[in-house]
This record gives structure tokens, C-alpha cells and sequence, in this order.
């Protein structure tokens, strides 16, 4: 049995901004992202957490 499979690549999606100090957090859109103790971006009203390494200085 084959099926095909039609694409459609038209639509464009907007482009991603990478998430900074300061910006708005994507998960709960209210708070500003800030670096933590292991500078990881964090969100300080969700606790949403961008990074996974953390760096040391």
C-alpha cells in the first residue's frame, strides 16, 4: 500500500528571538527573565528555567 503525503511550506512562522536577561518570560508572559545562581535565565514569579549546564566564572 502507498500513501502520499502533500506538503505545504507557504506559511512562514515568525522569527524566534533567543531569550536574554530581561526578556519576558515565555511560559507565564508576566515576568522578566533574570540569571540565577548557576546563570541560568530564570523566571522569578513561574520559576520557568532556560539553560541546563550553568557556567561558573
Amino acid at each position: 500500500m502507498r500513501v502520499e503525503i502533500e506538503l505545504n511550506f507557504s506559511e512562514t512562522l515568525p522569527p524566534v528571538e533567543p531569550l536574554r536577561c530581561g526578556s519576558v518570560c515565555p511560559k507565564c508572559g508576566e515576568a522578566r527573565l533574570d540569571y540565577n545562581g548557576v546563570l541560568d535565565l530564570q523566571c522569578p514569579k513561574c520559576g520557568f528555567v532556560a539553560g541546563g549546564g550553568g557556567g561558573c566564572t
